[in-house]
């Protein structure tokens, strides 16, 4: 993704998650795969947002650094794991949400300084 496409998605990923609060999560088709559902309570459209997460994803605590680069440096998550690092973000408020350089991550940045960070397939 060339400097001009991922600034401007930045931007528009801000705009709409910026204040959205994590608010739910559904099942997703396959194994591994669900949705979080973001929820934007003042006065703000889109309303509700869904994130579709079916590639390794974690979440850093406040003040990390360095994230990993791949996918395979990223530990593989139990689905009680993934469910329980959700429900600890419940209700959290997004900050920031940045690309990474290599191989686009998506990072969201909540309020308490936890980062998530998701692995987009190349």
């Amino acid at each position: 993704m060339d400097i001009e496409h991922r600034q401007f998605a930045e931007r528009a990923l801000n705009h709409i998650f910026v204040g959205c609060q994590l608010d739910g999560v559904k099942f997703g088709l396959g194994p591994g795969a669900f949705l979080i559902r973001f929820e934007q309570y003042v006065n703000h459209s889109p309303e509700q947002l869904w994130l579709n997460i079916e590639s390794r994803w974690a979440v850093f605590p406040k003040g990390t650094q360095l994230f990993p680069v791949s996918e395979a440096e990223m530990v593989e998550l139990s689905e009680e794991e993934k469910y329980q690092l959700i429900f600890e973000l419940r209700r959290e408020k997004v900050n920031a949400v940045t690309l990474g350089t290599q191989s686009p991550h998506l990072h969201i940045e909540f309020e308490s300084g936890k980062n998530a960070l998701c692995k987009w397939a190349p």
